[in-house]
Formats: C-alpha cells, sequence, structure tokens
C-alpha cells in the first residue's frame, strides 16, 4: 500500500479528537474562527492542509503532540517546534511492494437502514415505528448541520420554557439548533420526548414531548464544488417569523 501522507495522518488526529471531544464541523469553525464550508471541504480532503489551519484546529480542540501521534523525541516540543522538525524532515520511503497498490476505498457516512435491516454494526438505523421527529432529529445531529422545530405552544406549558417565552408564540413555539452549538445541546431523547438545554434568562433544562413536535426543518450543506469561499449566512426564516436560539452555557 502506499505510504499514507503526513497530512492525512494529521488530519485523522484532529477528527479524533473532535470525536472525543464531541465537537462536530460547525463547532470546531466557530471556536477555531475558520470558514464553516471550507474546514469542510479540508476535514473531507478536497481541499489542501495549510499550517495556519491546522494550527487553529488543533488550538480549538486543545490537542497536544502526544495526541497527534508525533515521534516520542518531538513531543516534548511545542506544536510550532514539532511542525518545524516534521516538515524538515524527509518522509519515510514507502515499503516496496510485491503487488500492485489495492485501490483506495471509498469512505462515506453509514448508510441509512430500516431498523431490523442493518447490514453493519455501524450504520445509522431509522426506526419507522418510532417518533418521527426523534429520527428526523437524530440524522440532523448526526450530519452536524442546523434544524429549526416547532412545537405546540399549548402542549409544551410544562417544558421548563419560560412563560414570557411562552406568551410570545401562542400557537407554536420555534426552536433553532445551530449546529456549532450541537455539543452544549446535550440532547437526550427518552420516552417522552426531547430534552435539551436551553439558554433564557438562564441555562435551563427543557423537555419537549413528541407528540407536541409538529415540524422539523434541516438546512442541508451544498455539495463541495457549490462551496463559495465566503462563510454562509445563517438559514433564513419565513417572513414575520422569530426563532429561539441554543447558545453555548
Amino acid at each position: 500500500m502506499a505510504q499514507e501522507s503526513y497530512s492525512a495522518q494529521l488530519l485523522d488526529r484532529v477528527r479524533a479528537g473532535m470525536k472525543r471531544r464531541g465537537m462536530n464541523r460547525a463547532a470546531l469553525a466557530k471556536r477555531a474562527g475558520l470558514d464553516r464550508r471550507q474546514l469542510r471541504a479540508v476535514l473531507a480532503e478536497r481541499e489542501p492542509l495549510t499550517v495556519d489551519h491546522f494550527f487553529a484546529m488543533v488550538e480549538a480542540l486543545g490537542l497536544s503532540p502526544v495526541e497527534l501521534g508525533l515521534p516520542a523525541d518531538l513531543a516534548g516540543m511545542s506544536l510550532g517546534e514539532a511542525a518545524v522538525a516534521v516538515a524538515s524532515s524527509d518522509p519515510p520511503e514507502p515499503e516496496p511492494d510485491s503487488e500492485p497498490d489495492e485501490p483506495t476505498p471509498v469512505v462515506g457516512p453509514p448508510r441509512l437502514t430500516l431498523a431490523g435491516q442493518a447490514e453493519e454494526p455501524e450504520s445509522m438505523i431509522v426506526d419507522p415505528d418510532g417518533p418521527q421527529a426523534a429520527e428526523l432529529l437524530r440524522l440532523g445531529y448526526a450530519l452536524g448541520i442546523d434544524m429549526i422545530f416547532h412545537c405546540a405552544t399549548d402542549e409544551v406549558k410544562h417544558s421548563g420554557v419560560p412563560e414570557a417565552v411562552l406568551a410570545r408564540f401562542p400557537d407554536q413555539l420555534p426552536i433553532r439548533l445551530d449546529a456549532a452549538y450541537h455539543y452544549a445541546h446535550r440532547a437526550q431523547y427518552v420516552e417522552e420526548g426531547l430534552v435539551l438545554r436551553l439558554s433564557f434568562d438562564r441555562v435551563r433544562t427543557c423537555l419537549f414531548p413528541w407528540s407536541a413536535i409538529r415540524t422539523v426543518t434541516l438546512f442541508p450543506e451544498p455539495p463541495f464544488e457549490d462551496l463559495p469561499s465566503d462563510d454562509p449566512e445563517p438559514p433564513g426564516e419565513p417572513s414575520g417569523t422569530s426563532t429561539l436560539r441554543l447558545v453555548k452555557s
């Protein structure tokens, strides 16, 4: 097999750090001060990894040289010193193969299958008999994209949302889930409904019954070839409506 590039190895470490810290691309982009869509392309290896992007991600994640898999003799250095040492060294010679390289497998997101029909342990499973709002929200969280859901206000009076907020939305209560703060929502799927941490006058834990959720809207990101250079504007809401934002506590 061909030697994996240094940039691919470093990106693997960054993705592992994101997983350990429960941070998606949107959250990392916000914390690192990077363009969300460009970061998505870099992590997918559709755009080259630059030194600036790498160090911004490492600092935002708080990764140490050891976590980055740097050699033991470099682990005591600062990240800047280690990067210079790695960049100035010669890459290892790949071992000769007796057979031609095998084609690189295409790795994508887990396949979406019906419950009971999963072909792989890591497949994302949809339960057609469960609360459909839960399945949609699980998908949005798994993709790391922005979402909005609306609840019947008269069914969430005891949800934990302040009465003053409910009074502003007498028919339907809109809740916006910004992907950059998915990790702070601490979403829990219980039998009664969805449990989330929201920030109003203070951080509150709120329960939204599945039966109260009327709509769930997902905002998918465009294909890589359609990515503009500028950071995207937040998805717009219908005219004449407003939404509540979940913010980091």
